[in-house]
């Protein structure tokens, strides 16, 4: 069992393609979603990969025995299990094209109150309690930027009843601290994100991660004929820039003992990861589409106690 966790966030710079294989539908290659939801998501291995990797590229072979500590061994994966574990990444905040404001980052209950029971988890701050809202109703802060006259929040062509709430006004605080990046050029973001959070149904949340997610045409160029190669043609689903994601990192005392390595308990793996490597160099690399700039996220972390 773990002894220590935190919760990193992900905020998307770029588009990020986490691919769940071929699709016989529409979308050729759409993304990772959970089966009871739909809502987007990465797969833990996806999260753990994509980090280890991030730990080799900036921390180098200097670091390699904390590595193999922390992430497990690179080869004989038998002698021993890694110290460091992560859930799948949940999606907190989805931008929404906005009528007003550009576009508006949206939530639901069922995504804040995953994020609530997890938060307990690590012994992090409580979020601000929400009211629930009615299925034709959006709630809004109190100084909102997405709000038209009368009282409307008009999101792609749905309109819905705004009803302003301290409470949202709390949590877009809330989220301006904690979720997004603490550096300069996040000031602005962290002005928007108090101004333009809106929290939908349920049911209405669904259905935008289902049909407003970034759908591309995808080409591949025959360099004789100058023309789409056969097959060359295909449609990429994307989560859209300026989604906001979390994961639960969750430590064990180190289960091997490395010559290399000073690690001697869980909350020196932890640091591992909050301090050592997301400590300066906060950005990384998730998902597929590296060489399309693809996948550049910023990580934060919120540390804790169990």
């Amino acid at each position: 069992m773990f002894k220590t966790a935190t919760v990193l966030f992900m905020y998307l710079e770029t588009p990020l393609h986490a691919g769940s294989g071929t699709s016989l539908g529409v979308v050729d290659l759409p993304i990772q979603r959970e089966k009871h939801t739909g809502f987007p998501m990465v797969q833990a291995s996806g999260v753990k990969g994509a980090i280890r990797a991030h730990a080799r590229d900036v921390l180098g072979d200097v670091a390699r025995d904390d590595i193999n500590i922390v992430f497990g061994p690179d080869d004989n994966a038998s002698e021993y299990a890694s110290a460091l574990a992560f859930t799948d990444a949940r999606l907190l905040l989805f931008p929404v094209r906005s009528l007003a404001g550009v576009f508006a980052w949206t939530t639901c209950p069922t995504a804040l109150n995953r994020l609530r029971r997890e938060l307990t988890v690590v012994g992090g701050p409580d979020l601000p309690m929400l009211p629930q809202p009615r299925c034709d109703q959006a709630l809004v802060p109190r100084q909102a930027g997405v709000v038209i006259e009368p009282l409307s929040v008009v999101l792609e062509e749905f309109t819905f009843t705004a009803q302003q709430e301290q409470s949202v006004s709390d949590l877009g605080a809330w989220i301006a601290d904690r979720v997004l990046p603490d550096t300069g050029e996040y000031i602005f973001w962290a002005e928007q994100v108090q101004k333009n959070l809106v929290i939908l149904p349920d049911d209405a949340f669904r259905d935008f991660v289902q049909l407003s997610t970034d759908v591309v045409a995808r080409i591949r160029i025959d360099p004789d004929k100058g023309t789409a190669a056969g097959g060359g043609l295909w449609y990429e689903e994307s989560l859209p820039p300026e989604s906001v994601l979390w994961t639960l990192a969750m430590a064990t005392d180190p289960r091997h003992r490395n010559g290399g390595s000073t690690m001697q308990t869980a909350a020196d793996v932890l640091g591992f990861v909050t301090k050592r490597l997301f400590g300066q160099v906060s950005r990384m690399q998730f998902g597929g589409d590296e060489t399309i700039g693809r996948g550049l996220v910023n990580v934060t972390g919120l540390e804790g106690q169990r």
